[in-house]
């Protein structure tokens, strides 16, 4: 999907750039796709990520981080849940179907949405996010757990 929606994003004169990051077994397939769709020399795929603090780096040199999973395996469907709330509190945070046409117009809005530019809405100004601190969540636990 994430491959549809960069060339859709193209195709509305958002020329963007896509970055994988990873190596597995639809890796020669998405290189298959991104030339098929006309996209290849947008998409950079990374399988040479070392450690850490490269993949934070890349993560953090990216204007919009797109994750279109429906499933993951270890739990981490509850983890997207608490994440989608998380980014649905955000002043910057996008929701949307799992579509390619959904995520191309949520791209979309994000990298047009002169609004956040100029109000000064910062994602660590956000006062909510002191409910997540450990502090915060450490005292949680122990009213819970009676402690």
């Amino acid at each position: 999907m994430l491959l549809e929606s960069v060339a859709l994003l193209h195709a509305d004169g958002y020329p963007v750039s896509c970055r994988i990051i990873g190596n597995g077994p639809e890796r020669d397939a998405l290189t298959a796709l991104a030339s098929e769709l006309n996209i290849a020399d947008a998409v950079e795929f990374r399988h040479d990520v070392r450690g850490q603090d490269e993949l934070y780096g890349l993560l953090k040199s990216s204007r919009v981080f797109v994750f279109p999973s429906s499933r993951e395996g270890f739990g981490i469907a509850a983890l997207e849940a608490i994440a989608q709330h998380i980014v649905a509190k955000s002043a910057r945070g996008v929701i949307c179907d799992s579509s390619a046409r959904s995520i191309a117009d949520a791209v979309k809005g994000v990298l047009t949405d002169t609004d956040l530019e100029t109000s000064g809405a910062s994602f660590d100004a956000e006062s909510w996010l002191d409910n997540y601190s450990w502090a915060a969540t450490a005292s949680e636990v122990s009213a819970a757990l009676a402690l």
